[in-house]
């Protein structure tokens, strides 16, 4: 028969010393690594802030549909409309709320902007816009980020 074992107060009491001693060190750690994780995002966005401004939009055309890339309100965006547009039928948007850790550049060989040109490709192939901004990066949901998206529907107006 197997002998059931009761706990005492003590044993208890020290279960609850061990988890403390367990989680102090975690937190620690925690912060540590959260505020080296900030500053990397703000290295990233002075990077971001330091580009110069793009006064023309890059203009790629694509099979049925033109690639542009913009600076809008300091944000890069990237815009594909389709080629043939008709004025009693237009095109409805497709705005593009992405991750955190991607962002739009110029560079095409830039695995998210493979991923945006492929988006581009089917939904203007449907009479759509599509169109992404980076909308202030990590920051996204937040007031800038949303007003930098209201700024690139507003440019594709």
């Amino acid at each position: 028969m197997i002998k059931q074992r009761k706990f005492k107060v003590t044993d208890i009491l020290l279960i609850l010393l061990i988890l403390v001693l367990i989680a102090i060190p975690t937190y620690l750690c925690y912060q540590i690594f959260t505020v080296e994780k900030q500053e990397d995002i703000q290295e990233q966005d002075s990077t971001v802030i330091d580009q110069p401004e793009i006064e023309e939009p890059e203009v790629e055309e694509g099979p049925h549909y033109t690639e542009i890339l913009k600076e809008i309100s300091g944000q890069m965006a990237y815009i594909a409309i389709p080629t043939k547009i008709d004025e009693n039928n237009p095109p409805s948007i497709v705005q593009y709320h992405h991750g955190s850790n991607t962002r739009v550049t110029s560079n095409t060989e830039d695995q998210f902007m493979k991923d945006l040109k492929a988006y581009a490709e089917l939904y203007t192939s449907y009479n759509l816009i599509f169109a992404a901004s980076n909308a202030h990066g990590e920051n996204f949901g937040n007031t800038a980020s949303m007003d930098d998206n209201h700024n690139m529907m507003e440019w594709i107006d």
